[in-house]
């Protein structure tokens, strides 16, 4: 019974992890489209020009201002969402780990993974922006500090390419579990939304397309273990 539980548990945070992805895109997506709105505006004259403060010139566009700070404000939001998700995703895979081996070595890479690739870009950025404030001006300082976040921050992007691997390993491994194609539709789906990521239009449109096919599988399967 308890093992059951785990299991309808499990297959719900793996559901959670592509809702909140989804939303995190469609946040996203909205932040771009308001800021590209508001600052053609602006440019194009809809905006109230008002003089930078400290700069009598040139002109900032008042309005182009606002869909900054707003599009941060969302793009901020989406991050925070996207974090959640991969909480839902690690716990999602850790209750299938004590279920069946075989989602252990995905589950703890996409964890070690993950995590440590963010720990450490957030790092590579606190080292870049700390040596520059510190470096008091000398060229040669501060080229040491951007290689040296540069450094770190490439160990950090190896990192999330290792979790973001494991993660679609364990996702195709959660459904074949169930025989469920959408869930592994949706990982082939991602893969080549992946492989056309030069294409930003094309990789995210495959990626929410890959995103709404998870969600449609993972409830399925959620629905028949309840």
């Amino acid at each position: 019974m308890k093992m059951a539980l785990e299991e309808v548990e499990a297959a719900k945070n793996i559901r959670s992890f592509a809702l909140y992805n989804i939303a995190a895109f469609i946040i996203e997506v909205i932040a771009t489209v308001f800021s590209a709105g508001l600052f053609f505006t602006a440019l194009t004259g809809g905006g109230r020009m008002v003089p930078s403060p400290g700069f009598p010139a040139p002109y900032v566009p008042l309005l182009g201002l606002s869909g900054l700070i707003g599009s941060v404000a969302l793009l901020v939001m989406a991050i925070i969402i996207g974090l959640i998700s991969i909480y839902y995703l690690i716990k999602g895979l850790g209750g299938y780990c004590a279920i069946d081996d075989v989602f252990c070595t995905p589950h703890k890479l996409t964890k070690y993974g993950l995590m440590g690739g963010l720990v450490l870009m957030l790092m590579a950025l606190l080292i870049v922006l700390g040596g520059l404030t510190s470096s008091g001006g000398n060229p040669m300082s501060a080229l040491t500090v951007i290689g040296a976040g540069g450094v770190v921050l490439l160990v950090g992007l190896v990192l999330l390419v290792i979790g973001g691997i494991a993660s679609l390993i364990g996702l195709w491994r959660f459904g074949s579990l169930y025989g469920n194609v959408l869930v592994k539709a949706s990982v082939i789906l991602y893969i080549v939304g992946a492989l056309f990521s030069a294409k930003h239009w094309i990789g995210g449109l495959l990626s929410i397309m890959a995103l709404v096919l998870l969600y449609m599988g993972s409830t399925e399967i959620y629905r028949n273990l309840t």
